[in-house]
């Protein structure tokens, strides 16, 4: 049932099983890029691991020789040179699951959607789109 009046959001009728499949496709996508990114954010996070390792080695070995020089060494200067900033990618897939399970459970043949639902479910534009893209593509190479 489409319905429209400035102000109005309209709806439309969609058989469920089409729905379901599109949502389906989506989420094995979500899921596919999510463990890209994690391969590329483990990778990052090894390299800079072994990196900050190297560099707290340096340091070390040059508050050894400090020492043995009898000269005083900071302690807390191990550390610097040492940064890690990297972001975990994220992924949503509890909201593909819950309206899966949803729309596999209902009696109805037809389910009606409105223009942001259907950009959520069939488009695979959620609010949350953007931020995902955002963080993850540094790690998708």
């Amino acid at each position: 049932m489409a319905q429209g009046r400035e102000g109005m959001e309209m709806t439309f009728s969609y058989e469920v099983s089409k729905i379901l499949e599109k949502l389906k496709e989506n989420r094995a996508k979500h899921a596919a890029d999510y463990e890209k990114a994690m391969e590329g954010y483990r990778t990052e996070r090894r390299d800079a691991l072994i990196d900050a390792a190297n560099k707290f080695d340096k340091n070390k070995a040059k508050l050894l020789k400090a020492q043995a020089d009898g000269k005083d060494y900071d302690l807390g200067t191990l550390m610097d040179d040492v940064e890690m900033h990297l972001d975990k990618p994220r992924e949503y897939l509890e909201h593909y699951d819950d309206f899966i399970e949803q729309l596999s459970m209902t009696k109805d043949e037809d389910f009606e959607l409105s223009r942001t639902m259907f950009k959520q479910l069939v488009q695979d534009d959620w609010e949350w789109s953007r931020n995902f893209k955002m963080s993850n593509s540094k790690y998708l190479g």
